[in-house]
């Protein structure tokens, strides 16, 4: 669970209590799941050691009419008293006394009550009572007893409620606490637009302090509502998006934001990414924690391809000193959520070093993995940026990459080697092909002889370049005789790269030697 969960279910452990939630620091181990567990158990505690003698009371009570018991409680027995009775009677009857008693003694009772034992009675309540006793609680900033009476108040209820407080600091900091979180859905839905945007913008003041609860609220409703909230946090003043990334990291709670943030429209993204506050080392180390320790990939990655060229450069400086375990956690969440093009946009601003471990530990993966890695460069129109960092991987990295490539649809393979002649990485996607068994090669080999004359001729311009002659070979080997008299033609006058071919021939064996000779009209040399 969040920071926001174990703070709220801190401060209300120490209101049951009766300390300051600064005096629990010994229960610090504890996340809000287990400090809630405390709480309830606490609170079952203290309702069954009087129980006993509370249902004496009740049965007592019974021989004296509704208006008598109401005063005697009130009078005689007080606040605490009477919460604790209550949820022993009958609620027809609790129901009926608690009409009797005047607002400010029932909000009183609300203090000291376990919403549980009574949630017929609350559900009865009148809604004019509800939003009297309510009004007597923002006045005493009660937000914690507020809260829990949420999941037992019917919505229309809460909507009048709601409607008839002025204040909207109420209204953030008793929905800090309510119980249970789904309600949030409700409890946003019932509020105009208008009323949210003020929400946000209270929120973005920081006379008032109140990102805790907003983002508490925004972090526990549904998507729609995170993308909803959040955009309108972004389309106001900078100083709104600013003001919750600085609390984000002063407060720990981006556990909480990058959830809300990557629900967030793209517009609104780019904002968030562009603000001075995320180009801080310090801030980006916090951020990519809280990324990797709450599997929340899919909203850090496109957050950092939105970042300006020296924040991107800045967050790859982070990357690189992430540990083994952490990168291995890094590559999965890219597969499994589709986010390879943002990976390889990291790897693209990581020192050569830091891209040969990562991608070294791409290369680990398995086949089916790396033909999506593959699949998701080409539909990102990526190759230029990929071919580069594939000439990094190990010799049995390079085998499996090679193994994935007869894979690839016709029009993808066109594609890789329209980039690799552009940008003059035929070494690389050689260095793949060479590792193709005989049949993939094959296929390759047909595809490249059937290529345009200036592509082929860029092939042997980079092949001579590299002396990649016997690579080319593997690949020589399959075309037949038309298709080696067209790459014949391309060495027309370009007597170094003819005899550089033959040579490399001559090497591999007497067959493909003799086959060369002849279609280049030139006899092998000695």
């Amino acid at each position: 669970m969040s920071q926001i969960e174990i703070l709220a279910e801190n401060i209300k452990l120490a209101r049951l209590l009766g300390v300051q939630p600064d005096e629990l620091t010994y229960l610090k181990a504890l996340d809000a799941g287990q400090l809630r567990s405390l709480r309830l158990r606490l609170t079952n505690s203290l309702f069954d050691e009087t129980g006993a003698s509370f249902r004496r009371v009740v049965t007592a009570s019974k021989l004296l009419p509704n208006g008598m018991v109401a005063l005697i409680g009130e009078k005689v027995f007080g606040a605490m008293l009477c919460a604790r009775i209550s949820g022993l009677m009958p609620p027809n009857r609790a129901y009926e006394i608690a009409l009797k008693l005047p607002d400010a003694f029932l909000a009183k009772v609300s203090v000291e009550l376990d919403p549980r034992s009574a949630r017929e009675v609350i559900a009865r309540m009148p809604a004019d009572r509800v939003t009297a006793i309510a009004a007597i609680l923002v006045e005493r900033r009660d937000y914690v007893t507020m809260g829990r009476f949420v999941d037992y108040l019917s919505r229309d209820t809460i909507r009048q409620v709601m409607e008839s407080i002025d204040d909207d600091t109420a209204i953030l900091r008793t929905a800090f606490f309510v119980e249970n979180k789904t309600a949030l859905n409700d409890l946003v839905r019932l509020m105009p637009v208008e009323r949210i945007r003020r929400l946000v913008i209270l929120a973005g003041d920081e006379r008032h302090d109140l990102w805790t609860e907003a983002v508490g609220l925004m972090s526990h409703v549904n998507d729609d509502w995170k993308r909803r909230i959040g955009d309108l946090a972004a389309e106001q003043d900078e100083s709104v998006l600013s003001g919750l990334a600085h609390a984000a990291q002063r407060l720990r709670l981006w556990d909480s934001v990058l959830p809300i943030v990557g629900c967030m429209s793209e517009s609104s993204q780019r904002k968030l990414a562009g603000l001075p506050v995320l180009a801080s080392r310090e801030v980006l180390d916090r951020v990519i924690a809280a990324a990797d320790a709450n599997g929340l990939w899919a909203a850090m990655l496109p957050l950092v391809g939105y970042m300006g060229a020296d924040v991107r450069r800045t967050a790859a400086q982070v990357f690189e000193h992430l540990p083994q375990d952490t990168l291995q956690r890094l590559i999965a969440a890219a597969g499994a959520l589709q986010l390879w093009p943002e990976l390889i946009g990291i790897l693209g601003d990581m020192d050569q070093a830091e891209q040969r471990n990562v991608v070294r530990l791409i290369g680990e993966q398995d086949e089916a993995v790396l033909m999506q890695l593959l699949e998701a460069v080409d539909r990102a129109g990526l190759w230029a940026a990929v071919l580069p960092l594939i000439s990094l991987m190990g010799p049995e990295a390079r085998k499996t990459a090679a193994r994935v490539v007869p894979g690839l649809p016709p029009q993808v393979l066109q594609q890789l080697m329209d980039t690799a002649n552009q940008l003059a990485l035929w070494p690389t996607l050689l260095g793949i092909l060479s590792n193709l068994p005989d049949t993939e090669q094959r296929q390759v080999a047909q595809l490249i002889s059937a290529q345009p004359m200036p592509l082929l001729r860029g092939l042997l311009e980079a092949i001579h370049a590299s002396g990649l002659w016997a690579e080319l070979l593997q690949l020589l080997r399959h075309f037949d005789d038309a298709q080696l008299r067209r790459l014949a033609a391309l060495l027309e006058g370009r007597d170094e790269q003819r005899h550089a071919l033959l040579v490399a021939a001559q090497q591999q064996g007497p067959g493909l030697n003799a086959r060369l000779a002849d279609v280049l009209g030139t006899p092998a040399p000695p």
